[in-house]
């Protein structure tokens, strides 16, 4: 994630106090307006890259096993927690107000979060009841999407004007669901074969939907205003190792590009698959 580095620069370097509430101070080389990535590190760090060269120029302490880290706007990260302070369940989600170094703990549990394009709100889930809402700046909850409208368990993601929440869940089968966020309604349910494990992600203005079973994919492209899904691409990855299952595969939007990878070394990977 991206983000100007004077931004975090108004952090004041003051004494470091022993309580979980509080992050301690950030570090870095020289002030100045650079951009930056924001890279969570499990052992309770997010790591601040130059984006040119990849160098390190300061970090965050924060708590342990972060597993990820988003700009909300210039004063507030997104942080989902691994390990929650009281120890009672994963990953919790909070915000790092950089200002006072306050860290507040909105909901736990959580899967993924993800920030609306005016950096207004943050939605996240706990599961197939719904979506949630919060205010990124007073950091109040806002009405919610009810299970009754929403009862997939999401990956979730904006249309580039933020009317649209667009939603892919394989939960009871593979379809997308068209939100209205400001009506907090649902606008279109599209859905897929069933076998297929899906995602979903933005290149640009249009919306791609990536489902695969084995070494075989399919990609569709939804139309702007999700009423429809044009006709699939054959995906096909090299099936290099047979006696493995082929499992665990990921899509990343750069630029006019989408990416579809397969991931490793994870606990979830198809090494543990192999009969060999």
């Amino acid at each position: 994630m991206l983000v100007p580095l004077h931004s975090l620069c108004e952090v004041p370097m003051s004494r470091c106090r022993l309580t979980i509430l509080l992050l301690l101070p950030l570090v870095v080389a020289q002030p100045q307006d650079r951009l930056v990535l924001l890279a969570a590190h499990r052992v309770g760090r997010v790591e601040l890259l130059d984006v040119d060269t990849l160098q390190p120029v300061g970090s965050l302490i924060v708590l342990p096993l972060a597993d990820r880290a988003i700009i909300a706007s210039k004063e507030i990260i997104l942080l989902r927690e691994g390990l929650p302070p009281d120890f009672r369940g994963c990953c919790a989600l909070y915000t790092l107000d950089l200002k006072t170094r306050n860290l507040t703990k909105l909901l736990e549990p959580v899967s993924g979060i993800t920030v609306s394009p005016d950096g207004q709100h943050v939605v996240t889930q706990r599961g197939n009841i719904g979506i949630e809402i919060f205010d990124v700046h007073t950091l109040q909850r806002e009405p919610s999407i009810p299970r009754s409208i929403a009862p997939g368990m999401y990956g979730l993601s904006f249309s580039p004007d933020g009317h649209l929440l667009f939603g892919t869940s394989n939960f009871p089968s593979p379809a997308v669901d068209v939100l209205d966020f400001n009506e907090r309604k649902l606008v279109r349910r599209l859905t897929l074969p069933e076998g297929f494990a899906i995602q979903g992600t933005w290149v640009g203005d249009d919306y791609y939907v990536y489902g695969y079973r084995k070494a075989t994919g399919e990609l569709w492209r939804v139309k702007t205003d999700g009423s429809d899904l044009g006709t699939p691409v054959k995906v096909n990855l090299p099936y290099v190792a047979p006696e493995c299952e082929l499992h665990d595969q990921g899509i990343l939007a750069d630029g006019g590009r989408l990416l579809v990878f397969e991931l490793f070394g994870g606990k979830g990977d198809r090494r543990g698959g192999c009969s060999t």
